[in-house]
């Protein structure tokens, strides 16, 4: 079983063996990586936020070694934080953090869930 996670790069390691963990080399670096969707063996999305605020869609035809970004799209609200698929689409939760860990901010109350279509 392949496992992928984010912090500062992407990786990914196999259950059977998780001391050898690998970076997945990208042709573009990813900051802000947050939440993590994997649709297929062969397709993965990023939440993306800290100021990026986005959707990434990436794409390996290597089993995760390499990874190609295949689409980008901006979220409607700050600070995306994860999603799921339901059938065709993936939905993200807004959840406008950045308003709660800066403490000038201006507080909202309101978030949403913003839809997607693959």
């Amino acid at each position: 079983m392949l496992y992928i996670c984010i912090r500062f790069n992407l990786i990914y390691y196999f259950i059977k063996n998780p001391k050898k963990i690998s970076k997945i080399q990208l042709n573009e670096t990813i900051k802000g990586g947050d939440g993590l969707i994997l649709t297929s063996n062969n397709q993965l999305f990023v939440v993306q936020n800290q100021g990026n605020d986005s959707v990434i869609e990436l794409t390996s035809t290597d089993g995760w070694r390499k990874a190609e970004i295949k689409s980008k799209k901006k979220t409607s609200q700050s600070f995306p934080t994860t999603g799921i698929k339901v059938k065709n689409s993936i939905f993200v939760l807004n959840g406008r953090l950045d308003s709660l860990l800066d403490e000038k901010a201006q507080k909202v109350n309101n978030f949403s869930i913003q839809e997607f279509k693959q």
